[in-house]
């Protein structure tokens, strides 16, 4: 059966960039927790939100690295951030430009507030009583709670309390940590290439509800991300260099890494997370759950001769208990317009841990996209691995052992 060339099934790119402004914030720590950071500038009180990349040096980023803990109230800090669409600041990079001397910080404790308790304490079974007049503890099926103070308790502090997520909650705590460790991977990924290898099959024939598949060439190419861009270097097929675009003679997909992620977390999407389950994958203890969005939020673009849509899908997710990161990513077309030509396109998406440069990086290691003709049943499929995650720069001279088959 002949190759149908053109069809262009992108699995891995969703249109929309999301656009963060870069900031830079100098002054002195007020306040560190394991989610935020308070700093006092020259003009006001910042708070910036902690993720869980977020990098802590000394004297500036290409100082040696330190832990959160060296850090102290009162000391002066740079701080290279993010802000978000919603105004709130992310922390890529946090800096120790001078430790806060025993004045300054002697200082700071007779300037607090009289009236501050101090630091919460860490109470196991009953919470610690609390001080604020006309306020008593009540038990509920066992469980002390406190009531909720009315909402004109002039003891209340009036700026927001600084909380974990930039974004609105989706009353799952779960998808919230998963949205913001996303973002934050999104925006502390380093630029590194990347040998992207890619098997081509198309279906040979279908006799009994079984398709029976033929693998026709290997494409291979050095990837790079640099800035958030990608390109493509060194392109073979069946290793020569091609005499036709590869779209032109199969089933192609690029994109960029993260975009997937940042467009199904995005707000504007509107994805509906259910049925979440506990589940393991390649040996991790994960969550599982179902997703769909709908035609009028969907950003992602599928090709073919006959037009370019961007459908409605499903899927699910597979989300790493411990680091909240996605493991793996599947989504299906639904309700595809019929007089586009595909009728059906599926994809999946495995990330995995590597190592570029000094950190490790969750980055996709294995993906696998399928599409089929609407009226004869032709399908074809792409089966993608990408191998040797290094950095990149701009210096760099990139060799890959060509392991490819030929």
């Amino acid at each position: 059966m002949p190759r149908r060339p053109g069809l262009l099934a992108i699995c891995l790119l969703f249109v929309p960039a999301i656009v963060f402004a870069q900031s830079t914030l100098t002054g002195t720590l007020r306040r560190i927790t394991d989610d935020n950071v308070v700093i006092q500038t020259d003009k006001s009180r910042v708070t910036v939100v902690l993720g869980i990349t977020t990098k802590f040096y000394r004297s500036s980023p290409s100082g040696p690295m330190i832990r959160s803990a060296e850090l102290q109230p009162e000391d002066h800090v740079s701080i290279a951030a993010t802000q978000d669409a919603q105004g709130v600041y992310h922390a890529q990079t946090i800096s120790l430009i001078k430790a806060g001397t025993a004045a300054e910080r002697a200082g700071a404790l007779k300037s607090a507030d009289p009236d501050d308790s101090g630091p919460p304490q860490l109470r196991r079974g009953i919470p610690k009583p609390d001080s604020r007049p006309g306020l008593r503890a009540e038990e509920t099926n066992g469980v002390t709670r406190l009531p909720e103070p009315p909402k004109d308790d002039p003891t209340i502090d009036a700026a927001p309390r600084p909380v974990r997520r930039a974004l609105p909650s989706s009353g799952d705590p779960v998808i919230d940590q998963a949205r913001e460790a996303a973002f934050a991977y999104a925006q502390t990924l380093p630029n590194f290439v990347v040998k992207q290898v890619t098997t081509r099959y198309d279906s040979q024939a279908v006799r009994g509800g079984q398709t029976t598949w033929r693998a026709y060439d290997t494409v291979t190419a050095d990837v790079i991300s640099e800035d958030g861009k990608e390109s493509y270097r060194n392109l073979l097929e069946n290793g020569h260099p091609p005499t036709r675009p590869v779209d032109e003679t199969g089933s192609w997909s690029t994109g960029e890494y993260s975009s997937v992620l940042l467009d199904l977390f995005a707000l504007q999407t509107k994805a509906s997370f259910h049925d979440q389950r506990a589940t393991t994958i390649a040996n991790r203890a994960a969550w599982r759950y179902d997703y769909g969005v709908d035609r009028r939020n969907s950003h992602w673009h599928i090709e073919s001769n006959s037009g370019t849509i961007e459908p409605e899908y499903a899927g699910s997710i597979w989300i790493d208990k411990e680091s909240f990161r996605t493991l793996r990513l599947e989504l299906s077309g639904r309700n595809m317009p019929k007089e586009f030509e595909l009728d059906t396109v599926e994809c999946a998406v495995d990330y995995d841990f590597v190592t570029i440069g000094n950190g490790r990086f969750l980055l996709p290691a294995h993906a696998e996209i399928l599409s089929c003709e609407r009226r004869n049943g032709y399908c074809s499929r792409n089966v993608i691995d990408f191998r040797d995650y290094r950095k990149f720069t701009a210096d760099s001279s990139i060799k890959f052992d060509q392991d490819a088959p030929q």
